[in-house]
């Protein structure tokens, strides 16, 4: 029997790899401007870069690397005129995508764990860090471990694309898609942790309703990442049995840097709360008013606020009524709320709002 060296490709597949470049270019150019936005709110605040500042730069960066290697494969399918791909293309496209693995089995935990870290410094309860603690190593352990299955799953590896390579032992397709599917399940899992996790502490907080619901969206932004997850554990079960690999293994990779980028934006996305804030701040939402129904009622009233020095200890003032049921007037009490709400070590921007006497200020932490 001839051996078969070309293999046709369907418009199904050209789409899917179309698709590929222009969602993937797209979140990649919104991921990095994030990243930036918040590498240089860090210079500009003189705030020092802690370990969840470093493990998203490298995660990012392995992200980047993982984008590239399926974009060096997946763009050659794009063009229509192109009906048919030789065995050697195969190889090579099967070949970059195996080695693509590590570095998004690597991108993912290092961003997961960049937020842990991140939410250590907001929680101060003891029961709760040591969950985040124990949250960490499950994460760095579990991302080893299918590291470790990716470079071990032919002997030699090159086996994995290279077909004619006699005498290796590779696991099957069912059991790599078991394997994958399971550490799917454990990323969704802890993106859903990371998500609801800030629940444990925002209701907690001394804030106006409207500005800890922005802060818990702003947060909460790892479910988008768990529902590409998801979706591509689904893709994964179909790629087994599917006639057509190249177009379900393109969905594969499409949702693979789906996930990894909204990843990246949900982990720098809340320190751009304070933009976030005034821009909403700018359309009529209030910020200021405390209860459940401030935020439907600010979007329903656009208005014009004004504040005005408030005296210490002047209670007439209808600025005053603003900010005494929100804020601890005493100078000692403020710094401990907003350390205790906020973290020790810096995170935010610590605004003091000085009264006119000198005797109290405002603290507050975007």
């Amino acid at each position: 029997m001839a051996e078969v060296t070309q293999f046709p490709l369907t418009d199904a597949d050209h789409h899917a790899a179309t698709v590929f470049v222009a969602v993937t270019v797209t979140l990649l150019t919104l991921s990095l401007a994030t990243l930036i936005i918040r590498i240089v709110f860090k210079f500009q605040s003189s705030l020092r870069f802690g370990w969840d500042d470093y493990l998203i730069v490298i995660g990012s960066v392995l992200a980047v690397a993982d984008w590239a290697l399926l974009l060096d494969t997946i763009a050659w399918y794009v063009k229509p005129s192109r009906t048919f791909t030789d065995l050697g293309n195969l190889q090579y496209t099967v070949k970059l995508g195996a080695l693509a693995v590590p570095f998004w089995a690597i991108a993912v935990a290092c961003i997961k764990i960049s937020v842990a870290i991140q939410l250590l410094r907001f929680q101060q309860s003891r029961p709760w860090r040591i969950f985040l603690y124990i949250f960490i190593v499950i994460v760095a352990t579990t991302s080893t471990g299918f590291l470790l299955f990716d470079l071990l799953q032919c002997r030699p590896l090159a086996a994995t694309w290279d077909l004619s390579i006699q005498g290796a032992k590779c696991v099957s397709a069912r059991t790599f898609s078991i394997v994958s599917n399971t550490q799917s399940a454990i990323n969704i899992t802890m993106d859903l942790i990371l998500s609801l996790f800030p629940l444990t502490f925002l209701l907690k907080l001394r804030r106006p309703t409207t500005e800890k619901l922005l802060v818990g969206v702003l947060m909460g932004l790892g479910m988008t990442a768990s529902a590409a997850s998801i979706v591509k554990v689904v893709l994964v079960v179909q790629w087994v049995t599917e006639v057509d690999t190249f177009k379900v293994g393109f969905a594969i990779s499409t949702w693979t840097c789906v996930e990894m980028f909204l990843g990246i934006m949900a982990a720098c996305l809340p320190s751009m709360k304070s933009t976030f804030q005034r821009l909403l701040t700018a359309i009529g939402v209030d910020f200021t008013s405390q209860g459940p129904r401030s935020f439907f009622r600010s979007l329903s009233t656009f208005r014009e606020v004004k504040i005005e020095p408030v005296q210490a200890g002047d209670k007439n003032s209808q600025n005053a009524s603003r900010f005494d049921p929100l804020y601890s007037v005493d100078i000692a009490d403020s710094t401990k709320s907003a350390a205790t709400d906020f973290g020790k070590s810096g995170s935010g921007i610590e605004e003091c709002e000085k009264f006119p006497n000198g005797n109290a200020r405002v603290v507050h932490t975007v």
